[in-house]
């Protein structure tokens, strides 16, 4: 092979030691994929050197001499389906022994003779409507055989595509070589373990189809899907590289090509795979949803939103189409734009507390905290519903404490502070180490002139955060207007931090508390960008 890069030759002579018995194992693959992330050689010209050194190593294995051409051509008298059973394995040894050839070198022969023969089993195509005439005959065939409807189907076919009556034979008959009896059986067999989740047997018996029948992008489409599911992404990766290769133009394996991709952190190439994948394809919505979610990912909200329009356009009953919409928009800034979107995929599933829940979040940064209190009711709601249901196992109580708090949050902002009192209350206790869940607590109670658990709640905040100067600078403003109050491990003094309060709330004076809550509701707007806002 010509014009090898100083890499690739390291690479094209360790893929030569690790073929010496012929194929590459799962560990021997997974060195090789080091190797060539290594050397930054890409999966294309991986596959092109890899079957240089399949192609000069059988060139190697070849027949020397008369007594191993006799034993080599009797391996392909023996072989049926690219297998040589046990009694003619038995006439083989006795002939090996006769021909004085070592076992190692019997073992090489024979690979050479089943390249050979699958070899003699690819179809060579002329150009694609042969390629696509091959695959209709497959479609159509039934045990082998074609039916009397199906040949009326086939014939119009054929003339469309103007096959002569003596190529479509021939690729008939290719069709009914390859995919016959034991093909169609592990067909069925591996499709049998993929369904029941037993991936590792679907990929042993797929890997023997594609050994039968290495020129059908089918079965190395089957192969790279069960590998995906059983998450070697790699191995899935260079299956979908195969059947894009023999079948280009099917956006399907493209899409599963992306989805491998994307598993195993290589998103360059995920969303080229997607793109291409659209491009083939630019009526399928899934193709438009993945390409948004990358896009979304990437932060490139614009192009996000272009592209789950298209999936909503395309498939305006999935939700999730809408869902990831309203999400871009959200991230976009277009809040309006967001809630009408998201009260689509509300129409097509009621039912979801998460639909609910973004959608008061929506509102809350919308100031629309009625609006808000009303959604993220219906949130909770549904999620004491499902807790109801799954009492035992129920498993996300991080969403009942964000859920209350947001709830809480929004009574505050609506100045309904003993309803938010009630809600926060919950959220500390199923999340006490939250420095949210108490700084609105401690600001409702302040809003009510409760000081003293107001103090508590504030106090709890510094010690989950102790460098919180706000919080510290609050409490000294409740200490000087409230004397009589005890704060323990709070710093005196007033340190920079009112002056960020000043900034946002005018002068402060320290005895006046009505301007304390003021200042401590502004404080809230300010910390609305924080990690809390999971949405």
């Amino acid at each position: 092979m010509e014009n090898l890069t100083n890499e690739e030759k390291d690479y094209y002579e360790l893929l030569v030691d690790l073929l010496d018995n012929g194929e590459i194992s799962d560990s021997e693959r997974n060195i090789l994929n080091k190797r060539k992330e290594k050397y930054s050689i890409s999966d294309s010209r991986a596959i092109e050197i890899e079957e240089f050194a399949k192609q000069e190593r059988l060139q190697n294995l070849k027949p020397q001499n008369d007594s191993e051409t006799s034993y080599y051509e009797l391996i392909l008298d023996f072989m049926e389906n690219g297998i040589v059973s046990e009694s003619n394995r038995k006439i083989l040894t006795k002939r090996m022994e006769k021909y004085g050839i070592t076992e190692a070198r019997a073992k090489e022969l024979e690979y050479f003779a089943k390249q050979e023969y699958l070899e003699s089993k690819k179809v060579k195509f002329e150009s694609e409507e042969e390629k696509e005439y091959y695959d209709f005959i497959v479609d159509l065939m039934e045990n082998g055989a074609i039916s009397e409807n199906s040949r009326k189907i086939l014939d119009k076919r054929k003339i469309k595509f103007g096959i002569s009556e003596t190529r479509a034979k021939e690729l008939e008959e290719f069709a009914k070589q390859n995919n016959s009896g034991t093909s169609n059986d592990l067909l069925e067999e591996g499709k049998t373990y993929y369904n029941n989740g037993e991936y590792d047997k679907a990929i042993e018996i797929f890997k023997k189809a594609v050994e039968l029948n290495p020129n059908d992008d089918y079965n190395w489409y089957n192969l790279g899907v069960s590998y995906n599911k059983n998450e070697q992404y790699q191995e899935a990766i260079n299956s979908f590289l195969k059947v894009v290769e023999l079948n280009p133009n099917d956006d399907d394996s493209w899409y599963w090509l992306g989805i491998s991709y994307g598993m195993n952190s290589q998103y360059d190439k995920e969303k080229e795979s997607f793109l291409k994948a659209t491009e083939l394809n630019p009526n399928n919505a899934d193709n438009w949803y993945k390409l948004g979610i990358l896009y979304f990912n990437d932060k490139q909200y614009d192009k996000a939103i272009e592209s789950f329009s298209k999936a909503v356009e395309l498939n305006p009953n999935d939700d999730n189409n809408w869902d990831r919409l309203a999400n871009s928009y959200q991230m976009n800034g277009q809040y309006d734009k967001a809630i009408e979107t998201l009260l689509k995929a509300i129409e097509i599933d009621p039912n979801s507390r998460y639909y609910w829940f973004n959608l008061g979040i929506l509102y809350y940064y919308n100031e629309r905290y009625r609006e808000a209190i009303d959604s993220l009711s219906k949130a909770l709601e549904l999620l004491n519903i499902e807790e109801e249901e799954d009492k035992e196992d129920f498993w996300d109580t991080d969403s009942s404490a964000d859920y209350r708090y947001w709830l809480g949050r929004s009574y505050y902002m609506n100045e309904q502070c003993q309803e938010a009192i009630n809600y926060l209350s919950k959220a500390v206790e199923l999340n006490p180490d939250d420095y949210f869940n108490w700084y609105f607590l401690g600001s409702s109670y302040l809003d009510l002139k409760d000081y003293d658990n107001a103090v508590y709640s504030f106090n709890q905040c510094i010690k989950i955060d102790p460098n919180n100067e706000v919080v510290r600078d609050i409490l000294q403003i409740l200490q000087s207007s409230n004397g009589g109050v005890s704060l323990d491990g709070v710093v005196s003094g007033i340190s920079k931090g009112i002056d960020t309060l000043n900034e946002l709330s005018g002068k402060i004076n320290p005895s006046t508390i009505g301007m304390v809550v003021g200042a401590a509701k502004l404080v809230g707007k300010f910390f609305g960008g924080s990690n809390k806002d999971k949405n």
